[in-house]
């Protein structure tokens, strides 16, 4: 006697609410053929890189297969997380576990649909890892991206900040924790000496964090040659440092809102100095 047939419909909607059980997902793949598309769309719609392993497993079992490289076609967000790299012991033992620098150039034109980016723990100092020159360009092949988490990256000049930013040609979501440039080499751009960027288009910025001055104040300073100081609608500012007697969370949050709050409809203050991060000011 035959089993009745589930309709496809019934069966990819049930897959569906297993997300994000990875186990369950997993064990689905191996059920039928015709389980499989649904369960690895689920699968690969977040992606979360840890460290190098699961990287290279990702490049060499998935990206470099023609089968199975078109399972990144349902990749939403993706977090590249390098934490961990900054607690080896040698230098050399770093740069063998980074991958942030080859990130762009790997996956450049096969995301078709990631729309939430986050970076981690990344490592583009000098000192440490040379970023190749055209890192920024590859990253003009992320069409989709719409939203880009910086949280403790490590940029060699805000040069390189800056043209990454411009590269996303969709982004519209910023989130900055913890992020550092070269302070002697962090310096603002000349409007004179350069042309108005066209990009990004921001609608919603958050800063937190202890942050690098020298670096908010070249974000700043772009951004406001950029569209979104009239685009910017959401602006979250927190910090972890003691908040001033006025309340303001950090000395350049009145300069932040000043400079790219003109047409901010939604403004956030919130002190996680005081160690409840859901109280804000």
């Amino acid at each position: 006697m035959l089993l009745p047939c589930i309709p496809s419909e019934i069966t990819d909607r049930i897959i569906a609410l297993l997300w994000p059980d990875m186990a369950a997902l997993r064990c689905c793949t191996m059920v039928c053929r015709r389980w499989l598309p649904a369960s690895r769309y689920q699968l690969f719609m977040e992606l979360n890189l840890r460290n190098h392993i699961a990287y290279d497993l990702l490049v060499s079992n998935i990206l470099h297969s023609d089968e199975a490289r078109s399972s990144l076609m349902a990749t939403h967000r993706i977090i590249l997380d390098e934490s961990r790299v900054l607690n080896l012991d040698t230098k050399s033992e770093r740069c063998a576990a980074m991958r942030a620098h080859r990130f762009s150039h790997d996956f450049a034109g096969h995301l078709p649909g990631l729309r939430d980016l986050e970076l981690r723990g990344v490592e583009w100092d000098l000192d440490i890892v040379v970023p190749h020159s055209s890192v920024h360009l590859a990253f003009t092949r992320f069409n989709s991206v719409r939203r880009l988490v910086l949280h403790r990256v490590n940029f060699p000049t805000f040069g390189l900040a800056r043209r990454l930013l411009s590269a996303l040609r969709s982004l519209e979501s910023l989130v900055v924790s913890e992020t550092f440039a070269r302070p002697e080499q962090a310096a603002g751009i000349s409007p004179v000496a350069t042309r108005r960027p066209q990009r990004p288009a921001l609608t919603s910025l958050e800063l937190a964090g202890v942050m690098n001055e020298r670096f908010v104040d070249c974000l700043v300073h772009f951004l406001c040659r950029t569209p979104t100081s009239s685009s910017l609608r959401v602006l979250r500012l927190s910090s972890e440092r003691p908040r001033q007697s006025d309340g303001v969370p950090s000395e350049s949050s009145g300069s932040v809102f000043e400079s790219l709050g003109s047409c901010v409809e939604t403004l956030a203050l919130r002190d996680d100095h005081a160690g409840d991060g859901d109280n804000p000011i």
